[in-house]
């Protein structure tokens, strides 16, 4: 059986395609997998119409998934195929933020005027750093959940720090496993102490 460090490593490998980190007006970093050729368009008048920050928010397109959060007037996004878990991805968004806003330099570039992505090409070693690093720095949590529906265990990606910053337990987490919508209980040792269904609506756009 895989450990989680092993199967973290192996969906980030697997699955994950391109970051991109860009401010009101253009794309500061395009960062793609290693060996992926493929050019992964977003719709960037979209995503930087939202003016919302601190929230992540969830994009399901063609097959893939990406999430995306403004901080201080930066975007930043990342996208992978469909098969990873959206809490994995956030916590490696999570991790390359706070990296970026630790870069003096970055941040003072980001506030001249007519900057180009050529000045920020240096934290694409950041992204890769990060990437082949993640699965050891011990930010998320695969815990086994028992589906009351598949009649089966499946693995579920948790970022530590929503259950370690919890004020009260158990924490709630919803997935959806094989097309049905659940909501994990997870108490502070990580472990579940039960699922349950939920009526789920889908996306909603307003």
């Amino acid at each position: 059986m895989q450990s989680s460090i092993e199967l973290i490593k192996n969906s980030i490998q697997r699955d994950l395609k391109f970051a991109n980190i860009s401010n009101k007006k253009i794309s500061l970093i395009e960062w793609k997998a290693p060996g992926s050729f493929k050019n992964y368009l977003l719709d960037m008048n979209i995503i930087r119409e939202n003016k919302i920050n601190d929230v992540f928010f969830q994009i399901n397109k063609l097959g893939m998934k990406i999430v995306y959060i403004r901080k201080n007037g930066i975007i930043f996004i990342i996208g992978a195929e469909d098969k990873i878990q959206y809490q994995l991805l956030e916590a490696l968004l999570e991790e390359m933020i706070k990296r970026f806003f630790e870069n003096d330099d970055l941040i003072k570039k980001i506030h001249f005027e007519n900057i180009t992505s050529d000045a920020f090409k240096s934290f694409k070693h950041d992204i890769d750093d990060i990437v082949f690093k993640f699965a050891n720095m011990d930010l998320v949590k695969i815990i086994d959940v028992p589906c009351k529906i598949c009649k089966k265990p499946f693995p579920l990606v948790v970022k530590k720090r929503i259950v370690e910053e919890a004020t009260s337990f158990p924490v709630h987490v919803v997935c959806i496993h094989n097309g049905h919508p659940l909501v994990c209980y997870v108490d502070k040792d990580f472990n579940v102490r039960g699922t349950g269904l939920v009526n789920f609506t889908g996306q909603i756009v307003s």
